[in-house]
């Protein structure tokens, strides 16, 4: 389990791991957090974009609530199910987004969790997550590919107009947030 700062510190490990596995194919490719499309203020052609598009509940993993010592109700971990659009630009006639994608594909296939060194560097790259304990959570955060029909596709990028389409997957994470205790009333016994 792990605090709120969670969601970021995933959100900052998937793109380190995006952008080294990218840079294996085109390597001045760079990975930009955020929505896709718009203006490249870096002034290049060789990005992925990784964007944290939607967050929901994940009712598997939740359990019910614990009563505690004296009075007091542990709640379970939040499992949460964070979906990532992985979008990929660069010079079409070089095949540059699909090298790309490619690569990513590749390593997000053969390594499909977050390890505790992939956390750990991206905390130690953003100042903001230094208080993150997810790197020692013990929980492993898994990524899996989600398959999005074309009508699903289009209506997610539609979302994104007026950017242009780009060469994209989706992939989901799972993480624990770890609640706080909270006072509550024990059942009378009766």
């Amino acid at each position: 389990m792990s605090n709120e700062l969670a969601l970021a510190t995933v959100t900052a490990a998937l793109a380190l791991r995006v952008q080294a596995a990218a840079q294996r194919a085109v390597s001045d490719a760079i990975v930009e957090i955020g929505r896709p499309g718009g203006s490249d203020p870096r002034g290049t052609q060789h990005r992925v974009n990784v964007y944290l598009y939607h967050v929901a509940y994940n009712a598997i993993v939740r359990g019910p609530d614990l009563f505690g010592r004296q009075g007091r109700t542990q709640s379970p971990p939040v499992a949460m199910d964070l979906y990532y659009l992985l979008a990929c630009y660069g010079h079409e006639q070089m095949l540059e987004p699909e090298r790309m994608l490619g690569a990513v594909v590749r390593d997000l296939h053969a390594r499909p969790f977050l390890t505790r060194a992939d956390i750990e560097d991206a905390i130690a790259s953003h100042p903001e997550l230094r208080g993150s304990d997810l790197a020692g959570a013990g929980d492993t955060v898994g990524l899996t590919p989600v398959t999005l029909s074309l009508g699903e596709l289009a209506r997610l990028w539609s979302v994104f107009s007026p950017a242009p389409h780009a060469l994209s997957i989706v992939y989901q994470a799972t993480v624990l947030l770890g609640v706080g205790e909270e006072t509550a009333d024990r059942p009378a016994d009766g």
